[in-house]
């Protein structure tokens, strides 16, 4: 054939380029465990947002980025435990729906624990998760001063796609936008010493 014709929604805008995906996918296992004596309280919130394509984050509102922006007002996240953070289907759509299940220590308990040894349910500081986060924003922020005016953004964006708990593990999805030159793997490497450090 001599010419293509890619029906993709763009707003009947000729489009002959775009720009690079590329996936991360972090995982944090935990070896914590809620013991039975354990006397706890918990929360569980639902945030709503808009799911929209990951190209064009102006459109949507990501529920996810809503229960990290939850997460960090409550007492910077100190105490707190995630048993469940559970969002989105696809790592380049705006999860429209995110739930979040916290757990923290009753006040007055001084006789129960999280135990690596017994009970049965799969506990996350909460920190660690509102720190992968930060970590994802500390690397666009240096790469946002690359720009390129052919582009709409013109700069690298990143949609927090999805979360899960699976087990003893709890993975979080980030899709990147890269303009050209750019590449995934120089994301992953500083992702990882920024990771390094906080973890």
């Amino acid at each position: 054939p001599l010419m293509a014709i890619v029906g993709e929604p763009t707003s009947l805008g000729i489009t002959y380029r775009h720009k690079g995906i590329g996936v991360i996918v972090v995982e944090l296992k935990s070896s914590l465990r809620i013991s039975s004596g354990f006397q706890h309280s918990s929360v569980k919130k639902v945030f709503k947002g808009k799911q929209g394509h990951s190209s064009r984050p102006w459109l949507g509102d990501n529920a996810l980025d809503k229960a990290i922006d939850f997460l960090r007002s409550v007492s910077s996240s100190e105490g707190l435990y995630i048993a469940n953070l559970e969002g989105g289907h696809a790592a380049n759509i705006i999860p429209g729906r995110a739930e979040l299940t916290l757990l923290s220590k009753a006040a007055g308990d001084a006789e129960g624990e999280f135990s690596s040894t017994r009970g049965t349910l799969p506990m996350f500081p909460a920190k660690a998760i509102t720190d992968c986060h930060e970590s994802v924003q500390l690397v666009l922020k240096k790469l946002m001063t690359q720009v390129d005016k052919t582009f709409h953004p013109s700069t690298i964006t990143s949609n927090f796609g999805i979360a899960k708990v699976q087990g003893d593990t709890i993975s979080l999805t980030f899709d990147f936008r890269l303009l050209p030159k750019q590449q995934i793997k120089t994301i992953f490497n500083n992702l990882s010493k920024i990771l390094l450090g906080k973890l």
